[in-house]
């Protein structure tokens, strides 16, 4: 089955680690033990690890699709939208204003809530 690929008419970057993402910013963070990623409003954020690391925003209304995957420990939405994240070892909806704590490898997040 092939994996559907999430692209915009706008710019699609080819983030370190190998990740599409549309209408997405990767930003490094210098975190401290069990930091909270930080999210704009109108953005689904992703952030490596607990202590902080790198964050991939992804723009309201945007997917992201990440070949092979990247370990997340906390995400948040601070969109409108609901999300449906595919990941190991389960998929689950991200409602808005929701934030998330677990180490999991996320595949691809796309706005809805029908996983």
């Amino acid at each position: 089955m092939k994996t559907p690929r999430i692209l915009s008419a706008g710019a699609v970057a080819l983030l370190a680690g190998g990740a599409v993402v549309a209408g997405a910013v990767v930003a490094g963070t210098a975190g401290i033990a069990q930091a909270k990623v930080t999210c704009p409003t109108g953005f689904v954020c992703f952030q490596e690890t607990p202590s902080g690391g790198r964050v991939v925003r992804i723009a309201e209304g945007q997917g992201a699709y990440f070949p092979g995957g990247t370990s997340v420990s906390e995400a948040v939405n601070n969109t409108r939208l609901g999300y449906c994240v595919t990941s190991s070892p389960y998929d689950y909806s991200l409602r808005p204003g929701q934030r998330v704590a677990r180490s999991h490898i996320v595949f691809r997040v796309a706005p809805g809530t029908d996983c």
